[in-house]
């Protein structure tokens, strides 16, 4: 007799809490994002991101970046830029291994100078957390039948997509002749989706199919200050320090849970209405970095990044959290050249390289699911244009295969191009 099993036997596997390595060369990434909002996105500016950085303390005035909203208080041309990424993931656990791939959008921006070099807007779009994997796992439940219930084996496979993403209008300004401070207002949004399928072993049930559906929305807001001091170990050295503050926010959240029909389509089985609006906590986020440049051709730069995840809450208020506090440190340094003025290919690049290391903002089974990553990359300015073309490449490890968990070595390219209004000036003189 075919039937469908109840809905409370479904969900058992939303609360199931191992973490299982993928098992296919798919659109999944890292498995750790189906926790939550999904893995934090620390993308924020294309110069620093192949330092191991975010870049609250590295500024240049031909690049826009994000990393700190005082930054575009020094914006002199108007700047267009965006990014990609491309993420593999080589996942292990105690029972074998997996491979993943994804390609992401990272960010786009504008920067707008109002008054030049003294106070200046960006818009930008870019994500904040990614949710993003494909789960096979064996699910043990009790099934009904005529003689009571009786334990079964159940195919469980979950893909899931989404996370947080920021839209933002932002404003620098300068308040001293090496001191900027900014302030940047946005909107966090975005649609968690988590896609369930459950294959039965046996021609008494038919394969059931379902979605969580989760929307988010708040207002957020971010704070910066940047400042410069010169001359302090030798003739045009020059420190830089930046630091910036994301306050936290309650996102409104909204959880739909939907079944699929197959051809006859969806079908809610339980609205928005019926769950309730619920206010989940997005955490606290601080950086500090400090930049030294000897000469104008090499700059060193730290940083600390702080997020307090550890007061994040579910949706389900009776779930458990395993959420915790999180810190980064980075450090990494440039070698410009370009500034030479030297002519031939080796001598048009600037070269990048960093490392970075991660507390992680989950703790699964008592372990903290850290990450360690090597950074490295060129910056391909062009003389005619003012644009450029950067890219990044990452290689590490997060998380480990003890008590049962996932070890993964991430590999990350990223690429970006920003276009300057310079390119767009017609020249009088060859």
């Amino acid at each position: 007799m075919k039937k469908i099993v109840p809905i409370f036997i479904l969900l058992l596997g939303i609360s199931i809490t191992n973490v299982t390595a993928q098992n296919s060369l798919t659109r999944g990434g890292s498995v750790y994002s189906s926790f939550g909002l999904g893995t934090p996105v620390d993308y924020l500016s294309p110069q620093a991101s192949a330092m191991g950085l975010q870049g609250v303390a590295v500024f240049s005035p031909q690049r826009p970046s994000l990393a700190n909203p005082a930054f575009w208080g020094n914006s002199f041309f108007t700047t267009i830029s965006a990014g990609m990424e491309l993420n593999y993931f080589d996942a292990s656990d105690v029972t074998g291994s997996s491979e993943n791939t994804n390609i992401n959008f990272t960010y786009a921006q504008v920067v707008i100078p109002i008054l030049k070099n003294r106070l200046g807007a960006s818009l930008a779009m870019f994500p904040e957390t990614q949710n993003r994997f494909d789960l096979n796992r064996i699910v043990n439940v009790d099934l009904p039948s005529a003689s009571g219930p009786v334990p079964s084996d159940v195919e469980q496979t979950i893909s899931g997509t989404g996370g947080i993403n920021r839209l933002e209008l932002g404003f620098g300004a300068r308040i001293m002749d090496d001191l900027f401070v900014g302030y940047a207002p946005s909107l966090l949004f975005g649609v968690t989706r988590q896609d369930n399928s459950f294959l039965f072993d046996g021609a008494a049930f038919r394969t059931i199919d379902y979605r969580i559906q989760t929307r988010h929305i708040a207002m957020g807001h971010r704070f910066g200050v940047f400042g410069t001091i010169r001359n302090t170990f030798r003739n045009r050295d020059r420190f830089d320090i930046g630091a910036t503050l994301s306050l936290p926010v309650d996102l409104k959240a909204n959880r739909r849970l939907i079944n699929d029909l197959g051809a006859l389509g969806t079908v809610d089985i339980a609205s928005e209405e019926v769950l309730g609006e619920r206010n989940i906590s997005y955490p606290l986020m601080a950086a500090l970095g400090i930049s030294y440049s000897p000469t104008r051709y090499l700059l060193f730069s730290t940083e600390l990044l702080y997020q307090q995840w550890g007061d994040t809450n579910n949706f389900d208020p009776t779930a458990l959290n395993y959420t915790t506090d999180r810190m980064r440190l980075g450090l990494g340094l440039e070698y410009n050249v370009y500034q030479a003025g030297n002519r031939g290919l080796f001598n048009s690049l600037i070269y990048r390289a960093g490392a970075s290391y991660d507390t992680g903002h989950l703790q699964i089974e008592g372990k903290n699911i850290e990450t360690l990553l090597l950074s490295f990359g060129l910056g391909i300015p062009s003389r005619s244009s003012g644009s450029m073309l950067d890219l990044s490449f990452d290689y590490g490890f997060r998380g480990t295969e003890s008590n049962n968990l996932v070890r993964e070595r991430i590999f990350a390219f990223r690429v970006s191009f920003n276009l300057s209004e310079v390119m767009f000036i017609q020249r009088r003189f060859n």
